[in-house]
């Protein structure tokens, strides 16, 4: 049981997770281009289809105990057209904590 957002995505194929000291965590793309530019580069993060302003405080902005699924796209060309982010040359990754209405 996770305490972190962050902290489920462990493990996962194209997923990096760069923590500080706090054990809150950024959350990078593995793909082989952003492995050219070093630490990788962050990817787009959804919140119930809502891009966060701030990646970077993903830990911050959302309770783990709050979320229903995780979608990972490690490349943006592969994310359906109904997530929208502003910058998917990094991949998406989209929580969902069942509070989106359609």
């Amino acid at each position: 049981h996770p305490m972190k957002a962050t902290h489920m995505l462990r493990g996962l194929n194209g997923v990096r997770l760069i923590c500080d000291q706090s054990g809150d965590c950024a959350i990078h793309s593995t793909s082989q281009t952003s492995l050219l530019v070093g630490s990788g580069c962050p990817m787009a993060v959804l919140l119930d289809g809502n891009q966060l302003s701030d990646p970077l405080k993903v830990d911050q902005l959302i309770n783990a105990a709050d979320v229903m699924a995780i979608e990972v796209y490690p490349r943006g060309g592969n994310m359906p057209i109904s997530l929208q982010a502003n910058d998917t040359n990094c991949g998406v990754v989209a929580f969902w904590t069942g509070s989106r209405k359609p």
